[in-house]
């Protein structure tokens, strides 16, 4: 069945017969891998993938949340690209953005607000992109998330309460300003 998938294009049923422990590495009768044959029908979606397979790598969640915290864009885009869903979470709740957010990886904050994530998730903790750079002391981070539309009042914890909770004062200047009274917030 996975030969047959892979030759007609079925990228769906590739990925559940390799999820349930088809063998990728096997050869027809004319000696030809399903990645072979994915190539020669030009499928090369489907040839990424089960050479991914072949080589022992395995598509989850914790590898895109792994190539996030490593700052690796590349590996992030390759990754989203070969099937794990750009909204995926980790164990926690938290999102592709949320991840980034927190290790300040400005490249793949970028990127991924190109993609047009949601911003203002909240994770299983009440936690959100804003909240999580604001805590780990992103600034940055912070404010091109504020200029992208990022709710300032969602989750547990405000940004502003992590920037007066860590004796941030300019910080906690600079989110102040984003509540003024008039604010849409």
């Amino acid at each position: 069945p996975l030969m047959w998938a892979a030759q007609k294009g079925h990228l769906g049923t590739v990925e559940t017969l390799l999820e349930q422990g088809a063998l990728s590495g096997l050869k027809d009768k004319h000696g030809d891998t399903a990645a072979q044959k994915a190539q020669q029908q030009g499928h090369a979606e489907i040839e990424q993938r089960l050479l991914l397979a072949e080589s022992g790598t395995v598509l989850t969640a914790s590898k895109l949340f792994e190539a996030i915290d490593q700052g690796d864009l590349a590996a992030t885009q390759q990754l989203i690209e070969l099937g794990i869903s750009i909204s995926t979470l980790n164990e926690t709740g938290q999102t592709p953005l949320m991840a980034a957010s927190a290790s300040g990886r400005h490249l793949i904050i970028d990127w991924l607000i190109r993609q047009q994530v949601p911003l203002n998730s909240i994770s299983k903790l009440g936690e959100t992109a804003l909240s999580l750079a604001t805590f780990n002391g992103h600034l940055s981070v912070a404010a091109k998330l504020l200029d992208q539309g990022a709710n300032p009042n969602l989750g547990e914890a405000t940004p502003l309460m992590w920037a007066c909770f860590g004796g941030y004062e300019d910080w906690a200047e600079t989110f102040a300003v984003w509540l003024k009274p008039n604010s849409d917030w």
